[in-house]
Protein backbone atom coordinates (compact mmCIF):
# COMPACT_ATOMS: atom_id res chain seq x y z
CA UNK A 1 0.00 0.00 0.00
CA UNK A 2 1.65 3.38 -1.19
CA UNK A 3 -1.39 5.75 -1.07
CA UNK A 4 -2.56 8.29 -1.11
CA UNK A 5 -5.49 7.62 1.31
CA UNK A 6 -8.35 10.26 1.73
CA UNK A 7 -8.97 11.00 5.33
CA UNK A 8 -12.19 12.73 6.52
CA UNK A 9 -13.25 13.70 9.97
CA UNK A 10 -16.09 14.80 11.86
CA UNK A 11 -14.27 17.69 13.56
CA UNK A 12 -10.53 19.45 13.24
CA UNK A 13 -8.71 17.22 16.18
CA UNK A 14 -7.21 20.36 17.39
CA UNK A 15 -6.38 21.69 19.98
CA UNK A 16 -5.49 18.59 21.34
CA UNK A 17 -7.92 19.27 24.84
CA UNK A 18 -9.74 15.89 24.58
CA UNK A 19 -8.25 12.40 24.39
CA UNK A 20 -9.96 12.35 21.20
CA UNK A 21 -8.37 14.77 19.73
CA UNK A 22 -4.92 14.00 20.69
CA UNK A 23 -5.72 10.37 19.78
CA UNK A 24 -6.33 11.02 16.32
CA UNK A 25 -3.83 13.79 15.92
CA UNK A 26 -1.30 11.61 16.94
CA UNK A 27 -2.32 8.85 14.45
CA UNK A 28 -2.29 11.48 11.86
CA UNK A 29 0.79 12.17 12.26
CA UNK A 30 2.38 9.08 12.40
CA UNK A 31 0.41 7.63 9.34
CA UNK A 32 1.62 11.24 7.19
CA UNK A 33 5.33 10.03 8.14
CA UNK A 34 4.45 6.53 6.28
CA UNK A 35 2.17 7.19 3.65
CA UNK A 36 0.72 10.68 1.11
CA UNK A 37 -2.23 11.55 2.84
CA UNK A 38 -5.36 14.06 2.22
CA UNK A 39 -7.56 15.29 5.41
CA UNK A 40 -10.56 16.28 5.20
CA UNK A 41 -12.37 17.98 8.38
CA UNK A 42 -15.63 19.68 9.25
CA UNK A 43 -15.75 21.89 11.82
CA UNK A 44 -18.52 24.15 13.33
CA UNK A 45 -16.25 26.44 14.73
CA UNK A 46 -14.16 28.08 12.86
CA UNK A 47 -12.26 28.14 9.04
CA UNK A 48 -9.72 26.26 10.28
CA UNK A 49 -7.02 28.50 8.71
CA UNK A 50 -5.71 29.38 12.43
CA UNK A 51 -4.60 25.35 12.06
CA UNK A 52 -3.41 24.60 9.20
CA UNK A 53 0.13 24.93 9.81
CA UNK A 54 -0.19 22.05 12.60
CA UNK A 55 -1.21 19.72 9.78
CA UNK A 56 0.56 20.54 6.78
CA UNK A 57 4.28 19.08 7.91
CA UNK A 58 2.77 15.65 7.35
CA UNK A 59 -0.56 16.43 4.85
CA UNK A 60 0.03 16.24 1.27
CA UNK A 61 -3.34 19.04 1.35
CA UNK A 62 -5.18 19.86 4.52
CA UNK A 63 -8.55 21.30 4.20
CA UNK A 64 -11.51 22.71 6.83
CA UNK A 65 -14.99 22.66 5.39
CA UNK A 66 -16.96 24.96 7.82
CA UNK A 67 -20.46 23.83 8.57
CA UNK A 68 -23.52 25.06 10.08
CA UNK A 69 -24.61 22.65 13.09
CA UNK A 70 -27.92 21.18 11.25
CA UNK A 71 -31.10 21.01 13.99
CA UNK A 72 -32.12 17.64 15.34
CA UNK A 73 -34.92 16.21 13.05
CA UNK A 74 -38.00 16.23 15.08
CA UNK A 75 -38.87 13.37 16.86
CA UNK A 76 -42.45 12.84 15.41
CA UNK A 77 -42.40 11.73 12.43
CA UNK A 78 -38.20 11.59 10.72
CA UNK A 79 -36.72 10.57 14.24
CA UNK A 80 -39.25 7.32 14.58
CA UNK A 81 -39.81 6.75 11.28
CA UNK A 82 -36.46 7.09 9.32
CA UNK A 83 -33.98 3.51 9.54
CA UNK A 84 -30.75 5.82 10.27
CA UNK A 85 -29.89 7.44 13.73
CA UNK A 86 -30.38 10.79 14.53
CA UNK A 87 -26.75 11.75 14.44
CA UNK A 88 -26.20 10.06 11.04
CA UNK A 89 -29.30 12.11 8.93
CA UNK A 90 -27.01 15.09 10.54
CA UNK A 91 -24.33 14.22 8.52
CA UNK A 92 -26.26 12.55 5.61
CA UNK A 93 -26.77 16.38 3.72
CA UNK A 94 -26.27 17.15 0.76
CA UNK A 95 -23.87 20.04 1.35
CA UNK A 96 -21.71 17.58 2.92
CA UNK A 97 -21.27 15.23 0.07
CA UNK A 98 -20.88 18.04 -2.33
CA UNK A 99 -18.05 19.24 -0.03
CA UNK A 100 -16.61 16.01 0.25
CA UNK A 101 -16.43 15.71 -3.28
CA UNK A 102 -15.39 18.66 -4.35
CA UNK A 103 -12.41 18.48 -2.60
CA UNK A 104 -11.23 14.79 -4.01
CA UNK A 105 -11.79 15.90 -7.20
CA UNK A 106 -9.23 15.06 -9.94
CA UNK A 107 -7.07 13.18 -7.10
CA UNK A 108 -7.11 9.64 -7.13
CA UNK A 109 -7.21 7.95 -3.67
CA UNK A 110 -6.38 3.69 -3.14
CA UNK A 111 -8.94 4.49 0.12
CA UNK A 112 -10.97 6.02 2.52
CA UNK A 113 -9.94 5.94 6.39
CA UNK A 114 -12.75 8.19 8.43
CA UNK A 115 -13.61 8.40 12.40
CA UNK A 116 -16.98 8.02 13.30
CA UNK A 117 -19.56 5.73 12.42
CA UNK A 118 -22.54 8.31 11.71
CA UNK A 119 -20.19 9.61 8.92
CA UNK A 120 -20.43 6.15 6.94
CA UNK A 121 -23.70 6.92 5.02
CA UNK A 122 -22.67 10.35 3.98
CA UNK A 123 -19.09 8.98 2.76
CA UNK A 124 -20.64 6.04 1.02
CA UNK A 125 -22.55 8.06 -1.18
CA UNK A 126 -20.27 10.88 -1.64
CA UNK A 127 -17.14 8.57 -2.82
CA UNK A 128 -19.32 5.19 -4.24
CA UNK A 129 -16.32 3.71 -6.29
CA UNK A 130 -13.85 3.81 -3.47
CA UNK A 131 -14.65 0.31 -1.91
CA UNK A 132 -11.01 0.43 0.57
CA UNK A 133 -12.79 1.78 3.18
CA UNK A 134 -11.29 1.73 7.38
CA UNK A 135 -13.26 3.12 10.03
CA UNK A 136 -11.51 4.22 13.18
CA UNK A 137 -13.07 4.05 15.88
CA UNK A 138 -12.14 6.11 19.19
CA UNK A 139 -15.27 5.22 21.14
CA UNK A 140 -18.31 2.72 20.39
CA UNK A 141 -21.73 4.60 20.57
CA UNK A 142 -23.08 1.27 20.42
CA UNK A 143 -21.50 -0.56 23.35
CA UNK A 144 -22.30 3.01 25.41
CA UNK A 145 -25.96 2.40 24.52
CA UNK A 146 -26.20 -0.83 25.30
CA UNK A 147 -24.74 -0.09 28.73
CA UNK A 148 -27.30 2.99 29.21
CA UNK A 149 -30.25 0.77 28.39
CA UNK A 150 -29.38 -1.69 30.87
CA UNK A 151 -28.17 0.82 33.41
CA UNK A 152 -31.51 1.32 35.15
CA UNK A 153 -30.52 4.56 35.65
CA UNK A 154 -32.94 5.88 32.63
CA UNK A 155 -36.66 7.53 32.97
CA UNK A 156 -38.86 5.42 30.79
CA UNK A 157 -39.09 8.01 28.33
CA UNK A 158 -35.49 8.70 27.66
CA UNK A 159 -35.21 5.04 28.02
CA UNK A 160 -37.84 4.33 25.11
CA UNK A 161 -35.75 6.93 23.04
CA UNK A 162 -32.29 5.57 23.42
CA UNK A 163 -33.68 1.83 22.30
CA UNK A 164 -34.48 3.50 19.25
CA UNK A 165 -30.84 4.89 18.99
CA UNK A 166 -29.86 1.45 19.99
CA UNK A 167 -31.89 -0.23 17.60
CA UNK A 168 -30.99 2.46 14.90
CA UNK A 169 -27.56 2.38 15.84
CA UNK A 170 -26.98 -1.59 15.88
CA UNK A 171 -28.49 -1.85 12.02
CA UNK A 172 -26.52 0.61 10.81
CA UNK A 173 -23.10 -0.95 12.42
CA UNK A 174 -24.49 -4.07 10.77
CA UNK A 175 -24.58 -2.69 7.12
CA UNK A 176 -21.44 -0.51 7.26
CA UNK A 177 -19.34 -3.35 8.79
CA UNK A 178 -20.38 -5.58 5.39
CA UNK A 179 -19.10 -2.69 3.51
CA UNK A 180 -15.87 -1.77 5.32
CA UNK A 181 -12.19 -3.63 4.03
CA UNK A 182 -10.83 -2.50 7.82
CA UNK A 183 -12.10 -1.18 11.28
CA UNK A 184 -9.66 -0.37 14.60
CA UNK A 185 -10.82 -0.26 18.03
CA UNK A 186 -8.76 1.27 20.85
CA UNK A 187 -9.29 -2.05 23.06
CA UNK A 188 -9.60 -5.70 23.06
CA UNK A 189 -12.94 -5.39 25.01
CA UNK A 190 -14.39 -3.16 22.24
CA UNK A 191 -13.40 -6.14 19.43
CA UNK A 192 -14.86 -8.67 22.06
CA UNK A 193 -18.24 -7.05 22.23
CA UNK A 194 -18.30 -6.33 18.41
CA UNK A 195 -17.44 -9.69 17.70
CA UNK A 196 -20.39 -10.84 19.85
CA UNK A 197 -22.90 -8.59 18.57
CA UNK A 198 -21.45 -8.84 14.38
CA UNK A 199 -20.65 -12.18 14.74
CA UNK A 200 -17.10 -11.38 13.27
CA UNK A 201 -14.44 -9.73 13.98
CA UNK A 202 -11.53 -10.68 11.21
CA UNK A 203 -11.77 -6.88 9.94
CA UNK A 204 -11.65 -5.47 13.05
CA UNK A 205 -8.05 -5.08 14.76
CA UNK A 206 -6.56 -3.37 18.12
CA UNK A 207 -4.73 -0.20 18.19
CA UNK A 208 -4.26 1.53 22.02
CA UNK A 209 -3.63 4.31 22.41
CA UNK A 210 -0.41 6.71 23.26
CA UNK A 211 1.44 9.37 24.72
CA UNK A 212 3.78 12.10 23.55
CA UNK A 213 7.12 11.23 24.71
CA UNK A 214 8.16 15.02 24.23
CA UNK A 215 5.53 16.40 25.39
CA UNK A 216 4.24 14.08 28.20
CA UNK A 217 8.49 14.22 29.82
CA UNK A 218 8.15 13.23 33.50
CA UNK A 219 11.97 14.37 33.08
CA UNK A 220 11.03 17.89 32.18
CA UNK A 221 8.23 17.75 34.80
CA UNK A 222 9.13 15.98 38.15
CA UNK A 223 7.10 15.17 40.91
CA UNK A 224 5.91 18.34 42.70
CA UNK A 225 2.87 16.95 44.99
CA UNK A 226 1.00 19.26 47.03
CA UNK A 227 1.37 19.31 50.52
CA UNK A 228 -2.23 18.18 51.48
CA UNK A 229 -3.61 15.73 49.23
CA UNK A 230 -4.71 16.10 45.76
CA UNK A 231 -6.03 13.90 43.23
CA UNK A 232 -7.12 14.45 40.09
CA UNK A 233 -10.44 13.71 37.93
CA UNK A 234 -9.73 14.52 34.03
CA UNK A 235 -12.10 14.30 31.20
CA UNK A 236 -15.03 15.76 29.01
CA UNK A 237 -17.12 16.93 31.69
CA UNK A 238 -20.51 16.67 28.48
CA UNK A 239 -19.57 12.68 27.87
CA UNK A 240 -21.81 10.62 29.58
CA UNK A 241 -19.59 7.96 30.64
CA UNK A 242 -17.53 10.38 32.59
CA UNK A 243 -20.48 12.41 33.84
CA UNK A 244 -21.71 9.22 35.17
CA UNK A 245 -18.29 7.95 36.40
CA UNK A 246 -17.68 11.20 38.26
CA UNK A 247 -21.15 11.32 39.72
CA UNK A 248 -20.67 7.45 40.78
CA UNK A 249 -17.78 9.11 42.66
CA UNK A 250 -18.88 11.85 44.27
CA UNK A 251 -21.81 10.04 45.59
CA UNK A 252 -20.25 6.48 47.06
CA UNK A 253 -16.59 7.54 47.03
CA UNK A 254 -15.15 10.48 47.76
CA UNK A 255 -17.13 10.31 51.32
CA UNK A 256 -15.84 7.24 52.31
CA UNK A 257 -11.92 9.29 51.71
CA UNK A 258 -12.64 12.35 53.38
CA UNK A 259 -13.90 10.30 56.27
CA UNK A 260 -10.05 8.56 56.33
CA UNK A 261 -8.10 11.89 54.74
CA UNK A 262 -10.24 14.61 56.04
CA UNK A 263 -7.85 17.12 54.15
CA UNK A 264 -8.16 15.57 50.64
CA UNK A 265 -8.90 17.26 47.50
CA UNK A 266 -10.76 15.80 44.19
CA UNK A 267 -9.85 18.44 41.06
CA UNK A 268 -12.24 18.01 38.54
CA UNK A 269 -10.56 19.49 34.95
CA UNK A 270 -12.28 19.01 31.60
CA UNK A 271 -14.09 21.03 29.17
CA UNK A 272 -17.74 21.50 28.76
CA UNK A 273 -18.80 21.26 32.02
CA UNK A 274 -22.51 20.09 32.29
CA UNK A 275 -24.79 21.87 34.86
CA UNK A 276 -24.53 19.41 37.18
CA UNK A 277 -21.58 18.62 37.50
CA UNK A 278 -20.20 22.13 38.23
CA UNK A 279 -23.82 21.79 40.76
CA UNK A 280 -21.86 18.42 42.64
CA UNK A 281 -18.70 20.27 42.50
CA UNK A 282 -19.73 22.35 45.00
CA UNK A 283 -19.32 20.11 48.02
CA UNK A 284 -16.55 19.28 50.51
CA UNK A 285 -13.27 18.52 49.30
CA UNK A 286 -13.71 19.08 45.96
CA UNK A 287 -12.04 22.04 43.51
CA UNK A 288 -13.44 22.19 40.42
CA UNK A 289 -11.25 23.98 37.35
CA UNK A 290 -13.02 22.84 34.15
CA UNK A 291 -10.99 23.36 30.54
CA UNK A 292 -6.95 23.77 30.93
CA UNK A 293 -4.37 24.31 27.95
CA UNK A 294 -1.96 22.01 30.16
CA UNK A 295 -2.34 18.95 32.13
CA UNK A 296 1.06 18.83 32.60
CA UNK A 297 1.31 20.63 35.81
CA UNK A 298 -2.03 18.98 37.46
CA UNK A 299 -0.10 15.10 36.95
CA UNK A 300 2.63 16.83 38.26
CA UNK A 301 1.48 18.03 41.59
CA UNK A 302 -1.48 15.41 41.74
CA UNK A 303 -0.68 12.66 44.50
CA UNK A 304 -2.83 10.14 41.91
CA UNK A 305 -5.53 10.36 39.52
CA UNK A 306 -8.69 8.51 40.11
CA UNK A 307 -10.59 7.12 36.89
CA UNK A 308 -14.07 5.72 38.42
CA UNK A 309 -15.90 4.82 35.31
CA UNK A 310 -18.53 2.08 34.80
CA UNK A 311 -19.68 2.22 31.13
CA UNK A 312 -17.77 2.65 27.91
CA UNK A 313 -14.59 2.29 26.71
CA UNK A 314 -13.11 5.19 25.30
CA UNK A 315 -9.56 6.42 23.94
CA UNK A 316 -8.04 5.51 27.75
CA UNK A 317 -5.31 8.60 26.74
CA UNK A 318 -5.42 9.78 30.18
CA UNK A 319 -4.58 6.44 31.25
CA UNK A 320 -1.27 6.37 29.86
CA UNK A 321 -0.50 9.85 30.20
CA UNK A 322 -1.14 9.68 33.46
CA UNK A 323 1.70 6.76 33.62
CA UNK A 324 3.49 8.12 31.26
CA UNK A 325 3.83 11.30 34.25
CA UNK A 326 3.99 8.94 36.80
CA UNK A 327 1.38 9.85 38.42
CA UNK A 328 -0.29 6.56 40.09
CA UNK A 329 -3.72 5.41 38.50
CA UNK A 330 -6.51 3.99 40.51
CA UNK A 331 -9.19 2.67 38.37
CA UNK A 332 -12.27 0.58 37.90
CA UNK A 333 -11.60 -2.38 35.61
CA UNK A 334 -14.54 -0.66 33.13
CA UNK A 335 -11.74 2.00 32.86
CA UNK A 336 -8.13 0.53 31.64
CA UNK A 337 -10.34 -2.75 29.86
CA UNK A 338 -8.06 -4.27 27.27
CA UNK A 339 -4.71 -2.69 28.41
CA UNK A 340 -3.19 -5.31 30.18
CA UNK A 341 -1.88 -3.44 33.42
CA UNK A 342 -1.17 -5.16 36.77
CA UNK A 343 -3.04 -4.15 39.40
CA UNK A 344 -0.71 -3.22 42.35
CA UNK A 345 2.35 -3.18 40.03
CA UNK A 346 1.28 -0.60 37.18
CA UNK A 347 -2.25 0.47 39.27
CA UNK A 348 -4.10 -0.21 41.42
CA UNK A 349 -7.75 -1.53 40.44
CA UNK A 350 -11.06 -1.98 42.68
CA UNK A 351 -14.88 -2.21 41.21
CA UNK A 352 -17.27 -1.56 44.50
CA UNK A 353 -17.54 1.72 46.22
CA UNK A 354 -15.40 0.63 49.42
CA UNK A 355 -12.54 -1.03 47.57
CA UNK A 356 -12.17 2.44 45.32
CA UNK A 357 -11.93 4.07 48.71
CA UNK A 358 -9.92 1.86 50.11
CA UNK A 359 -7.16 1.91 47.22
CA UNK A 360 -7.04 5.41 46.99
CA UNK A 361 -6.48 5.69 50.79
CA UNK A 362 -3.55 3.15 50.47
CA UNK A 363 -1.89 5.11 48.30
CA UNK A 364 -2.47 8.33 50.44
CA UNK A 365 -0.87 6.83 53.61
CA UNK A 366 2.04 5.08 51.70
CA UNK A 367 4.80 6.54 50.03
CA UNK A 368 6.85 3.71 49.38
CA UNK A 369 3.53 1.79 47.76
CA UNK A 370 3.05 5.42 45.80
CA UNK A 371 7.20 5.28 44.39
CA UNK A 372 6.72 2.04 43.27
CA UNK A 373 3.14 2.23 40.71
CA UNK A 374 4.43 5.51 39.63
CA UNK A 375 8.11 3.45 38.80
CA UNK A 376 6.53 0.35 37.38
CA UNK A 377 3.53 2.36 35.53
CA UNK A 378 6.19 4.66 33.68
CA UNK A 379 8.59 1.61 32.96
CA UNK A 380 5.27 -0.16 31.22
CA UNK A 381 4.30 3.23 29.64
CA UNK A 382 7.75 3.31 27.43
CA UNK A 383 7.56 0.06 26.68
CA UNK A 384 4.39 -0.28 25.38
CA UNK A 385 2.46 3.27 24.44
CA UNK A 386 4.51 6.02 22.49
CA UNK A 387 3.41 6.98 19.68
CA UNK A 388 6.26 5.55 17.35
CA UNK A 389 5.45 2.06 18.22
CA UNK A 390 1.49 2.63 18.28
CA UNK A 391 2.65 4.73 14.54
CA UNK A 392 4.53 1.40 13.26
CA UNK A 393 1.20 -0.74 14.28
CA UNK A 394 -1.19 1.44 12.50
CA UNK A 395 0.64 1.19 9.29
CA UNK A 396 1.08 -2.39 9.76
CA UNK A 397 -2.82 -2.80 9.99
CA UNK A 398 -3.80 -0.81 7.36
CA UNK A 399 -1.37 -2.93 4.86
CA UNK A 400 -2.98 -6.28 5.81
CA UNK A 401 -6.08 -4.83 5.43
CA UNK A 402 -5.38 -3.53 2.27
CA UNK A 403 -3.54 -6.83 1.02
CA UNK A 404 -6.53 -9.08 2.73
CA UNK A 405 -9.44 -6.97 0.86
CA UNK A 406 -7.62 -7.71 -2.87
Amino acid sequence: MKGPLLIILPSIPWPLGSGLERRIYHLLEALGDRLPIDVFCFTEKSSGGEVAGRFTPFCRRFHVQPIQTPPWPRIIPRRLVDPLPPMALRWKRREHIRAMRSFASGHKYEGILFSELFLSPAIEEAFPKIKFRVMERSQIDWMELVEQVHSGELSWPRRLLRRDYLAKTARLERRVYQRLSGELVCGPDEKIFLRKHLGDDTRIAVLPSGFNRQYFNHTEWPRAITTKPTFLFCGALDHTANRDALGFYLRDIHPRVLAESPGATLIIVGRNAHPEVRKAAAQKGVRFVGEVKDLRPYYQSAWLQVIPRRIGGGTRMKVVESLAMRTPVVSTSCGVRGMSLVHDRDILLADRPEAIAREIIRLLKNPALRRYIEDRGLETASARYTWEEIGDQFHRILHRFFEERL
